[in-house]
């Protein structure tokens, strides 16, 4: 876990995947896979135009086409045309909009200019309107891409402070943070990963604050308090260690 709601997979080939264990992943390829992609997640060639790229070449226009294009069984049933679960279900729409109003409220006033927020609205429509399960579980999620994106464009909001259905329960001392350092989330990620690089889409969630990191118990400690791992054993800080010549 980089964060508490997301896990971090490392593939052998560069690839990172950042999942928050329902709806949103985050895939990242390095750039020696540009022009070598193909299939759901698109194209890797700068161009957004051929992200609907079938197996034969063509490019199709609807999302479910598309999908239904790379299917790997062959027998399994065709998706059908994307409807409008606003249309659907009539009686979920005003309450959907009142929750999607966050988008367009002063909570992301700050980011309005740097990221339009009209297609973000419109997806929280479809998700909230076709929620079947706790609210917060389909508003949340389409929130918190807006603020990604708003980090991606140099724009940090704090926002699930101010929106009741999305705040966080943070323990061990730790505190809500947009982008925290994952590379510190634990004494062990210290110590196991000295080589840790950051992922360049932010993890939100609950974290230690600056100088401070988790430790086995799940409670936040300075960084100098962490263990040390030497010689596959474990050390309180401040222990000297001597081994031959050499003092560690």
């Amino acid at each position: 876990m980089v964060s508490s709601l997301f896990m971090k997979a490392e593939l052998s080939n560069g690839i990172t995947i950042l999942w928050d264990g329902r709806t949103r992943a985050y895939i990242t390829a390095p750039p020696s896979f540009i022009n070598k992609t193909q299939g759901l997640c698109g194209t890797y060639d700068s161009n957004q135009k051929n992200d609907f790229k079938t197996r034969e070449g063509d490019i199709e226009t609807m999302p479910s086409a598309f999908g239904n294009r790379w299917k790997t069984v062959p027998t399994c049933k065709d998706a059908g045309p994307v409807v409008n679960p606003c249309d659907t279900y009539v009686n979920r729409k005003n309450q959907s909009a009142q929750y999607c109003a966050y988008l367009r409220s002063d909570v992301f006033q700050a980011c309005a200019n740097a990221v339009d927020v009209d297609s973000f609205y419109h997806a929280c429509m479809f998700d909230v309107c076709s929620c079947t399960e706790n609210v917060k579980d389909c508003l949340c999620p389409i929130l918190g891409e807006y603020a990604a994106q708003c980090v991606a464009a140099g724009v940090e909001i704090h926002w699930r402070t101010t929106i009741p259905e999305c705040q966080l329960a943070c323990n061990g001392g730790q505190e809500y943070q947009v982008c925290p350092n994952e590379c510190t989330r634990t004494c062990s990620n210290i110590a196991n990963d000295q080589g840790c690089v950051q992922s360049s889409v932010c993890a939100e969630g609950c974290a230690c604050p600056a100088g401070q990191t988790l430790d086995d118990y799940g409670n936040c400690l300075s960084i100098s308090k962490c263990p040390c791992l030497f010689a596959g054993n474990e050390f309180l800080p401040g222990i000297t260690v001597g081994r031959g010549d050499q003092i560690w």
